[in-house]
């Protein structure tokens, strides 16, 4: 049996994007901040791929014709949702070029013969991972940080990356196995 990696595709986070909301965390009970190398915005979650598949797919990837993607950010969500939070979230507001480039990738993992969920694409990031944190203080730091400066930023994002995650007992740790730039070519 071939060996498997766990992997996503994902468009990566800038510097300048994963400083600002360095500035955001706070030490919590129940609460997991990602650190700024783990940011990310999951395209496709392609879970165990032998690596033939991975060989196939970077092929795919590569033909991927897409000018670089912008995005609106909206502001902080929890995920699921405030009910039952599993996490805080840096929302987007999606985009036609946004679905485009996701309904490109999703053809790239099944012309490799990846079997996908059928999914729908919510644009975010997440930022802290969330184990029964108080609801009164997921509340207050969602209310404090509503107006924060995000609401008014931009996204863009001129690559993209197939990732592997590794679980580690502190969390995911992410490689890149592949870069991809995103130009009309």
């Amino acid at each position: 049996m071939q060996p498997v990696k766990r992997i996503f595709i994902g468009l990566p986070v800038d510097d300048q994007l994963s400083q600002m909301l360095s500035t955001i965390s706070e030490p919590q009970t129940g609460v997991r901040w990602i650190p700024g190398r783990n940011l990310h915005l999951t395209l496709e979650f392609l879970g165990p791929t032998s690596d033939n598949q991975i060989e196939v797919l970077d092929y795919w990837l590569q033909e991927i014709n897409q000018s670089p993607i912008v995005l609106d950010i909206t502001g902080l969500a929890c995920f699921p949702n405030l009910r039952r939070p599993r996490v805080i979230a840096l929302a987007m507001r999606s985009t036609e070029a946004l679905a485009l480039f996701h309904a490109a990738v999703r053809d790239a993992a099944q012309a490799t013969g990846i079997s996908l969920k059928p999914s729908r694409l919510s644009p975010h990031i997440t930022v802290a991972r969330l184990r029964s944190p108080p609801t009164s203080w997921l509340r207050e730091y969602l209310e404090r940080h509503e107006q924060h400066i995000f609401s008014s930023v931009r996204y863009a994002s001129e690559r993209f990356h197939l990732y592997e995650s590794t679980l580690t007992a502190n969390g995911a740790r992410y490689s890149i196995l592949g870069s991809y730039p995103l130009t009309d070519r």
